[in-house]
């Protein structure tokens, strides 16, 4: 049995938890089996599932926020920043339903949404309007992913009989007929389909940015 234990091999160990068993069945008790430690001494480290959950969230962040990088313009710097999170949460199993449910007041969390409110702070736009930019924003990269998991989950469901029954009222000719039909949806959840939705972000703001100067 191990006597010591850092906090670096908890986390390790707690992502591999998260990929196998996902956020409803990890449990305390299956990680200190993971660990090799009894249960009770689990909690010599760490508090609560919950605080667990808080120190992955914030790991993603730190993540993200060290491998950033520098642009010149706004438009850009908010891009990337889109696609490091993009990666961090691609890369971390159910790391955006983690982010999706970290307080407000996580340290890591408050760092991120001031760096991002640092791109546009000089943009013409009250503190709500930037504040509210940035949080939908984070709102699409989280949202993204959380997409992305639900579809490959519930794809299993989907069997030709059952979408060729769906499209039974439109014809072939309809936009949704003929997007359904195609290999379109295989590109959902993709970094290409992430970095359009991003782009219509990004040029939808610098669009009601230039209308207010």
């Amino acid at each position: 049995m191990k006597n010591k234990m850092n906090e670096t091999e908890i986390l390790d160990v707690a992502w591999k938890l998260l990929a196998t068993e996902g956020l409803d069945n990890f449990s305390m008790r299956k990680l200190s089996q993971l660990l090799n430690i009894k249960a009770p001494s689990l909690y010599w480290y760490v508090k609560s599932k919950e605080q667990i959950f808080d120190k992955l969230a914030s790991q993603v962040i730190q993540e993200g926020l060290k491998e950033v990088k520098k642009a010149d313009q706004w438009q850009q710097q908010l891009i990337f920043y889109g696609e490091i999170l993009f990666q961090k949460l691609r890369k971390y199993p159910y790391s955006a339903h983690l982010l999706l449910r970290t307080t407000p007041n996580n340290p890591e969390l408050l760092k991120l949404n001031n760096e991002l409110l640092k791109v546009i702070d000089h943009q013409p736009l009250t503190d709500g309007q930037k504040f509210t930019s940035i949080n939908t924003l984070m709102n699409y990269i989280i949202s993204f992913e959380i997409d992305y998991l639900a579809q490959k989950e519930n794809q299993v469901n989907v069997t030709p009989e059952s979408e060729k029954q769906s499209l039974a009222d439109y014809a072939s000719d309809e936009p949704i007929a003929r997007i359904m039909q195609s290999d379109v949806l295989d590109t959902l959840g993709s970094k290409e389909a992430f970095e359009w939705g991003l782009m219509i972000f990004v040029e939808g703001l610098g669009e009601l940015i230039k209308g207010k100067e």
